[in-house]
């Protein structure tokens, strides 16, 4: 199955004389989100009979999505209203197409790699940008703690955990550094070891390990339901994501294919479902497919539910929940332009484009503003 034969909607087949303001008219449906989704296109410029116009689907989610942008001529980010489709610049040409957005869990915030390689915060209706910590070697991903007092990010090997107002809090030994629960705790990667640190880096346990030689633990994903992660392994040359309990000790684990991005897993707020990508070269270009599993808290359990392919790059793609745990967001080509639009994907559902104009990728979905 693919995304684009899922939703069942966006076309409007134009009649004699059609244009886009009397479509959006005769439709109920803002012209502003017409232009969006038909770029090239004016709302009066006349179209031909049988002309197909792209037209927004019906749906019932909330919340902003931010990602980087080409709307402004350099890269950018912009800010999405999901419900309306309104789509507005948050800051210009100081960042990259690697810069990964992440929205603190207020909404109030955005957080990314800055076009020097620091960490930048800037508010998300727009403002001055705070510069925080020094210039990792390679790209980062920062993460918001759950309360957004904190951020962390890798580090040449370490995980840099500073204050969202600029101050250092702790350097911790591990990478991939993910939040457990309210924030209490911190996750990162040794090697084939997880460990669990307080945010300070001043009380730190090993909870789990793989000893077999050849084993490794690539990624592992805390949750908001408190004792509860999500690691990705390689465990006697199978590729795996298993979700843990650490308090109770209990497991539960689903081979997955070899593609799997280990960094992709991202578990829905409720803790009920996990999501992750995987990529494949095809005919057509770069593949994306995500998969939803189910989670089942009281086993714990995991299965696999739903799968969805995208015509996308897993570099750009981007995987984000909503608040209520129902739809995620990534980046994926149109079939029109090639360029990346964001979609918004209900699992065992439709398909939702909501951006038309340029190309928008890594996407992360806050609350509404």
């Amino acid at each position: 199955m693919t995304g684009y034969t899922r939703s069942g909607d966006g076309l409007h087949v134009a009649g004699v004389g059609e244009d886009l303001l009397r479509i959006a008219g005769r439709l109920n449906i803002p012209i502003a989100r017409l232009e969006e989704l038909n770029p090239g296109i004016g709302r009066r410029d006349p179209l031909d009979a049988g002309q197909v116009v792209t037209i927004p689907s019906g749906h019932c989610y909330r919340g902003t999505i931010v990602a980087v942008s080409s709307r402004t001529a350099s890269p950018g980010l912009v800010i999405v209203d999901v419900c309306s489709g309104d789509v507005r610049p948050v800051e210009q040409g100081e960042c990259a197409w690697s810069s990964v957005p992440a929205l603190s869990s207020d909404g109030e915030y955005v957080a990314y790699q800055g076009a020097s390689g620091r960490v930048q915060v800037i508010p998300s209706q727009g403002g001055r940008c705070l510069t925080i910590g020094r210039a990792p070697s390679g790209y980062v991903r920062p993460i918001w703690s759950p309360s957004g007092q904190f951020l962390a990010w890798d580090d040449d090997g370490m995980t840099e955990v500073m204050s969202a107002t600029g101050e250092q809090v702790a350097r911790i030994e591990g990478t991939g550094p993910t939040w457990l629960g309210n924030g209490e705790a911190i996750l990162t990667v040794r090697g084939r070891e997880v460990v669990k640190c307080d945010p300070t880096g001043s009380s730190c346990d090993v909870i789990d390990s793989w000893l077999r030689p050849g084993d490794q633990v690539w990624a592992v994903h805390g949750a908001t339901h408190g004792s509860m992660y999500a690691s990705v392994a390689s465990v006697e040359g199978q590729l795996v994501l298993t979700v843990h309990d650490w308090f109770t000790g209990e497991s539960s684990t689903v081979p997955v294919g070899e593609n799997v991005w280990p960094w992709s897993v991202r578990w829905s707020p409720d803790c009920t479902m996990i999501a992750a990508e995987s990529g494949s070269q095809t005919a057509s270009g770069n593949q994306v497919t995500i998969t939803f599993f189910e989670v089942d808290r009281s086993g714990p359990g995991l299965r696999p539910i739903d799968e969805v392919s995208l015509v996308s790059d897993p570099r750009y793609a981007g995987l984000s929940w909503n608040n209520t745990s129902t739809a995620v967001t990534v980046a994926a080509r149109t079939g029109g332009t090639g360029a990346y639009a964001v979609y918004v994907l209900e699992p065992l559902g439709a398909v939702h484009r909501l951006t038309g104009r340029g190309d928008h990728v890594l996407p992360d979905w806050g609350p509404s503003r």
